[in-house]
């Protein structure tokens, strides 16, 4: 579970899609990407 601090966000991406890096996959791929906020040291 996210609080205000990271959010998530996911996408399916359909065959013959290249990913991100320019790599083929043979089959239906997902994509998800953190975002991630920490707090600092002694907070």
């Amino acid at each position: 579970m996210c609080s205000r601090a990271c959010s998530l966000i996911a996408g399916g991406r359909p065959a013959g899609t290249p990913t991100p890096d320019g790599r083929a996959v043979d089959g239906t791929w997902s994509q998800v990407r953190f975002d991630i906020v920490l707090a600092p040291a002694g907070a």
